[in-house]
Parts: C-alpha cells; sequence; structure tokens
C-alpha cells in the first residue's frame, strides 16, 4: 500500500487477476499510461492499483468461483429478462395471427370479386347500328336530315 493508502504495488499478472482483465490488457493500460507504474531497482515494474478498483471477496470466493448472492443476482435480472422476452414473444405471435387471419379473409373474397366483362358481354342484346360507337366516322353534311344546322364543331374548324 502506499503511504496514504489509496494504492496497491502489484505485478502485472496480480493486476490482471485483481482487475479481471488479461495480463496483455494491463500492459496495454501500462504503456497508455492509463494505469501508473513504478519501477523497482531490479527493473521489475510493478502496477499502482486504487485499492477500490480491485475486486474483491464481495463477488467472488477465494478460490475464483463467483459467490452464491452475485449469482442470484445475476440469474434474477436473466430471470426478468426472460420474462419480458416471453411477453413480447406472445404480443408479436398474436400480432401475426390478426394479419393471418385478414389475409385468409381477403384471399376468401377474391373469387367474389369478377374480372372485367370481356367485349362481347358488354353489348347490348340487340345489335349495336352500324356506324355508332367509338371511332365511328361522324356523318357528313349529305347523311344529315334536311333543316339541321351543322354541329358547333364543324362550323368552327370547316
Amino acid at each position: 500500500m502506499d503511504a496514504d493508502g489509496t494504492n496497491v504495488r502489484m505485478t502485472v499478472a496480480q493486476t490482471a487477476q485483481a482487475l479481471g482483465i488479461s495480463a496483455e490488457a494491463v500492459r496495454q493500460r501500462v504503456r497508455r499510461g492509463t494505469l501508473p507504474t513504478e519501477k523497482s531497482e531490479d527493473g521489475t515494474v510493478f502496477v499502482l492499483v486504487d485499492a477500490e478498483r480491485t475486486r474483491t471477496d464481495a463477488d467472488s470466493t477465494g478460490d475464483g468461483t463467483p459467490n452464491k448472492t452475485f449469482i442470484e443476482a445475476h440469474l434474477d435480472h436473466a430471470l426478468d429478462e426472460i420474462r419480458f422476452l416471453r411477453e413480447e414473444l406472445g404480443i408479436r405471435n398474436e400480432e401475426l395471427r390478426r394479419k393471418d387471419h385478414i389475409i385468409a379473409a381477403l384471399t376468401e373474397r377474391i373469387p367474389e370479386l369478377e374480372a372485367p366483362a370481356s367485349p362481347e358481354t358488354r353489348e347490348s342484346p340487340t345489335e349495336a347500328s352500324e356506324g355508332s360507337g367509338k371511332g365511328a366516322a361522324v356523318p357528313d353534311e349529305d347523311d344529315r336530315p334536311i333543316g339541321e344546322s351543322p354541329s358547333w364543331w364543324r362550323r368552327l374548324f370547316a
């Protein structure tokens, strides 16, 4: 410990174990300067770690296995997540059932909708007179009954 009691002097391996990271990660932090170091007279590098940052036995036993309260806390959280996800899954399944029902109802109605009738079935039972209908030629002035004046558009374009 430091003189003020806040830092612990550890080797790289001890620091890695105390922080719960790999030794290589500790070395990288030392190179970047995010972890303070001290060099001994024999050349050994010690890492100065804040005592509060080191793992204590509060979340694990001395043999490296997590203790029961730590596991229970994480298990409760995991069970809450599972419960939430199951509820969401139920909601999504209900939405899919509703959409499937709508699609089935619409596909049942497709035969009810009649296809457009062919031109033969659209004509009236009586024969259409020749020259009537779309695209028929406009009667000439000679075909017009006597006494009728030409239409306005014939007068305009004549």
